[in-house]
């Protein structure tokens, strides 16, 4: 078997599982950040912008059919400045039964008062201006896409945007990566006790190995030395002293 054909298969599939963690991680990483971002921002500003546009939803006929209610609108952040009457903008209103709401109308007039650009605002189905100026203050951003209520992209922002289609789409989502790149790091955590278990029971067959191969050699070494005074002592046994052989000599 050739060893080279074994080993890409095992490379590739590492690099691949590299290559999905990261990818996950990725994905994972981008939809805690646009959650918190969308979280911060309906707290902090009471609506979402992403790269200067912010998308709304009519809910009123003020703008008659120009925008019916239903309709899904994109307002993009602009200098107040380069706004002209006929523009539709969205502002927040300073009315005290909606302050704080947000009203998409057209302007009417612009007013110079001391420096300040005041924008006086109608809707197109209204028969009066709105009870006060569009300042610098509660200013949003002008409107640059309107799209009727019975289109794709609006059905669609709908399901998205209500509490199932959150749940479905953002959460979901969230919690399967989360569940992936658990059951990835449980894996990798696994693989690792186990290597690490394995050099344990390694090196302790390696030190019983050297334990038994001491004992042999201790063994032998003993064995060897026993033997080597056995040949001793027959050695000695079997020389004469010159007092024996004189003795013997005379005997005779």
């Amino acid at each position: 078997m050739n060893t080279e054909e074994v080993n890409i298969p095992k490379q590739e599939r590492k690099l691949s599982e590299k290559i999905f963690s990261i990818a996950t991680s990725v994905l994972l990483a981008i939809a805690i950040l646009f959650c918190g971002t969308v979280m911060y921002q309906i707290k902090t500003h009471g609506y979402v912008t992403i790269f200067g546009c912010s998308v709304f939803r009519v809910v009123s006929e003020s703008m008659g059919d120009t925008m019916p209610a239903g309709s899904l609108i994109i307002s993009q952040k602009t200098d107040i400045e380069s706004i002209k009457e006929g523009d539709i903008i969205s502002f927040f209103s300073r009315e005290s039964y909606m302050a704080g709401q947000i009203i998409t109308h057209r302007v009417t007039e612009i007013k110079d008062r001391d420096g300040e650009l005041l924008l006086v605002t109608r809707g197109d189905a209204n028969n009066s201006v709105d009870g006060f100026y569009v300042t610098k203050e509660n200013f949003i951003g002008k409107i640059i896409v309107i799209l009727r209520p019975e289109g794709f992209i609006t059905t669609l922002y709908s399901i998205l945007t209500n509490e199932i289609g959150f749940f479905s789409v953002v959460i979901v989502p969230v919690i399967i990566l989360v569940t992936v790149i658990m059951q990835e790091n449980i894996k990798k955590i696994t693989k690792e006790i186990k290597a690490i278990k394995q050099e344990i029971n390694e090196a302790e067959r390696e030190n019983e190995e050297e334990k038994l191969r001491e004992e042999l050699r201790q063994k032998l070494k003993k064995e060897i030395l026993a033997e080597i005074e056995a040949e001793n002592g027959e050695k000695e046994s079997n020389e004469e002293t010159p007092n024996e052989a004189d003795s013997r000599e005379a005997e005779k």
